[in-house]
């Protein structure tokens, strides 16, 4: 019986951080001055750039590095 609860809590436990851990990041993108509220699972900054469809200018300033992690 106490084997059955303790496995149950930890299926529990599990799909909990399981979900979270899948939820979307809200990140804040500035293009040409506006903000743009984008929810992403983006790993990289250019992915999120590509989901957008921002396609960038040798002159346009991009920070984080566009390999760099979203924060």
């Amino acid at each position: 019986m106490i084997k059955r609860v303790l496995a149950s809590i930890g299926v529990i436990v599990t799909a909990s951080v399981a979900y979270v851990m899948l939820q979307p990041e809200v990140i804040k993108v500035v293009d040409d001055g506006v903000v743009i509220e984008h929810e992403t699972r983006a790993d990289s900054v250019l992915e999120v750039l590509e989901e957008l469809n921002i396609t960038l200018d040798e002159t346009d300033y991009v920070t984080p590095a566009l390999s760099g992690d979203v924060p």
